[in-house]
C-alpha cells in the first residue's frame, strides 16, 4: 500500500528556477546525510507515473542525479504504481 505525502516547503526540491509552483513542483524532498556537512545529500521522491515521467527526468537532470535507487515494486496486486 502506498500513501501520497506532500513535501514541506523548507526541504522541497525545485526542478527549475520558476517561481510558479505549477511549473517547478515535484513531490520530492532533500534529505541530509549522517554528518553535519551532508546537507541535502539525498533526494527522496515517489516513482514516476505515466503522467509524471517528464517531471521525474527533469528532476534527475536539473539536480545532476548520478544514482537512482528504487525501493518499491513497479506494481502490486495488478495495480501499476511506477512506470519505467
Amino acid at each position: 500500500m502506498y500513501f501520497q505525502h506532500n513535501t514541506d516547503s523548507h526541504n522541497r526540491v525545485h526542478i527549475n528556477n520558476s517561481e510558479n509552483i505549477s511549473q517547478n513542483y515535484i513531490n520530492a524532498s532533500y534529505i541530509n546525510g549522517p554528518l553535519n556537512n551532508d546537507k541535502n545529500m539525498f533526494i527522496a521522491t515517489q516513482g514516476p507515473l505515466q503522467h509524471t515521467i517528464q517531471r521525474f527526468w527533469e528532476l534527475i537532470i536539473t539536480q545532476k542525479i548520478k544514482l537512482i535507487i528504487m525501493l518499491a515494486q513497479l506494481s502490486e496486486n495488478g495495480r501499476v504504481y511506477n512506470n519505467k
